[in-house]
């Protein structure tokens, strides 16, 4: 049987021994660089080289990555913006309904509330077209129920504050009756295809009489003269 020596100290070993009893060295055979780069694992591939990274990142991959990303931002970001100008001209566009449907309302409360001026003006206080007799003296008697009417009311409440106030409510009370008396002449002179000036001898003492009851029994003009058509005839 042959003998092995240590190579490093020469001492004698035992046939299959790995360390050297006397200087302890291992005297296992070294493999070479390369060798043990491509030594095999244990599962049969190829160990991986210590000195390669584990993970290799790619730059370029991750800037269009990011880059992608930032362009979702951007786009959900515009959806935003559109989204709440969308809500600002909606609600804008509420608030204008809003107005509109309060300034609807507005004027149709003034409409009502000047339902009574509006009947008066077209029945007693303006001067176009014409006015027969039954007419005439019916809006007479309208006026002058009105304005007394008025004064019991009104004057009497003045006058429970003072005398005074009740006569200066009478006076107030007299100026548009002498108007619409006025105007609803002028109207009845239009019927007897007259000017409205007629109506001044009213004023005049004595011949007003006369006047007064020339207005109230004479046919007005039939069909249609200068101041519009017949009354009689609508």
């Amino acid at each position: 049987m042959a003998n092995h020596f240590c190579p490093h100290c020469g001492a004698q070993l035992p046939a299959g021994a790995a360390f050297c009893g006397s200087c302890g060295a291992s005297l296992q055979p070294q493999q070479p660089p390369q060798q043990q780069a491509t030594q095999q694992n244990a599962y049969g591939k190829p160990a991986q080289n210590v000195d390669q990274p584990l993970f290799q990142i790619n730059e370029q991959r991750v800037q269009q990555e990011v880059g992608k990303m930032e362009d979702e931002l951007r786009d959900a970001g515009r959806q935003v913006n559109q989204q709440l100008k969308d809500w600002h001209v909606d609600e804008h566009a509420r608030q204008a309904e809003q107005e509109a449907q309060a300034m609807v309302g507005q004027a149709q409360q003034y409409m009502r509330q000047s339902e009574g001026g509006n009947w008066l003006v077209q029945n007693f206080f303006h001067t176009e077209g014409r006015l027969n007799r039954l007419a005439y003296f019916v809006q007479w008697l309208k006026l002058t129920g009105i304005a007394l009417l008025a004064c019991l009311v009104l004057g009497g409440i003045g006058a429970v504050i003072s005398d005074s106030l009740g006569e200066g409510i009478a006076v107030l009370i007299y100026i548009p009756y002498f108007v619409g008396t006025v105007m609803l002449g002028i109207r009845r002179c239009h019927d007897l295809d007259k000017s409205g000036w007629l109506y001044l001898l009213t004023f005049v003492p004595g011949i007003n009489v006369i006047f007064g009851f020339y207005l109230l029994l004479v046919q007005g003009s039939v069909g249609p003269n200068q101041y519009g058509p017949d009354p009689l005839m609508h």
